[in-house]
């Protein structure tokens, strides 16, 4: 048995003395230092879905954003929907689909199942963060806009909030929603909001096919989140689905793209020491300007 064999057996049965060994020279098994992320690209595609031939202007249900994300060997696609909902209440929320193709480790009714939902509700609350709410109300207290970020998990090699959030924030900001034009006045003569539409299944909007607006969002606003995992006394950044299952502790700062802190989530595991969670924040912040370049990098 040649060392190359003897290293990948180690690294399947003894996985925690394998990555010891690296860490040891503070080195990581792909060859990255502790408190480097892996590399990341975003490929952008957006597309609207267009009106029926009736033309009667309510063939438009959504419109959608897309965006592939690859970072390291983790790969998703987020796509973007939107519809109008009754009672005027603008929403935002991230639906996570991680299957079991993504990663053999990944099963239905397992704890990765649960690990969706939790990264799910976080990156929806980022993202509720960042929309400007108020103005994807079409008609106060009548029509607004519910939209919604469906992420599919094609690859899993860990750091999947990271990814998410970030896929999710791509996929949002080149989203265009059609242009609205009102069918029926919408509030009474004394001013009252209408508090359904005249007629059953009759529309209150028209939507344009043709005319597109952005989703609005908050000014500096767009939260990032940045993971860490803790093996030993080791602290590292962006980690792998391995360097994951081996850790002792797993946490994220959550940054918005001025640097400011948003929130600290710790997932059980060891104890994680003042100067530890210091030095994450320190290394979040300092990944600010890398994430806001990949975001806007031909944002037309």
């Amino acid at each position: 048995m040649n060392e190359r064999e003897r290293g990948k057996m180690l690294r399947r049965v003894f996985p925690e003395q394998y990555y010891a060994a690296f860490l040891s020279r503070d080195l990581r098994s792909d060859g990255r230092a502790l408190d480097r992320t892996v590399q990341t690209s975003l490929r952008r595609k957006w597309s609207l879905s267009r009106a029926d031939s009736s033309g009667d202007g309510d063939g438009v249900h959504q419109s959608l954003g897309s965006v592939l994300l690859k970072a390291g060997n983790t790969m998703m696609l987020a796509l973007v929907s939107a519809s109008g909902v009754a009672a005027g209440v603008a929403s935002c929320e991230c639906v996570l689909d991680m299957g079991p193709i993504c990663s053999p480790y990944v099963l239905r009714g397992s704890s990765h199942a649960l690990d969706a939902a939790v990264v799910a509700r976080q990156v929806s609350e980022m993202l509720c963060s960042t929309v400007d709410l108020e103005q994807l109300v079409i008609i106060k207290d009548v029509l607004a806009w519910s939209v919604r970020v469906d992420v599919h998990v094609i690859n899993y090699d860990g750091n999947l909030l990271d990814a998410t959030g970030l896929a999710a924030l791509a996929a949002l900001q080149r989203a265009r929603l059609p242009e609205l034009t009102p069918l029926h006045a919408p509030h009474n003569d004394d001013d009252t909001p209408i508090p359904h539409p005249p007629g059953i299944g009759q529309p209150l909007m028209r939507a344009s096919a043709e005319r597109q607006v952005r989703i609005p969002l908050r000014s500096k606003a767009r939260i990032m989140p940045c993971s860490f995992v803790v093996i030993g006394d080791k602290l590292l950044m962006d980690p792998t689905g391995e360097e994951e299952r081996v850790s002792d502790a797993a946490l994220c700062v959550q940054v918005d793209e001025t640097g400011a802190l948003c929130k600290v989530s710790k997932y059980g595991g060891a104890v994680v020491s003042d100067e530890m969670l210091q030095e994450c924040i320190s290394a979040a912040c300092g990944e600010v300007n890398g994430w806001v370049k990949l975001l806007d990098e031909d944002d037309a």
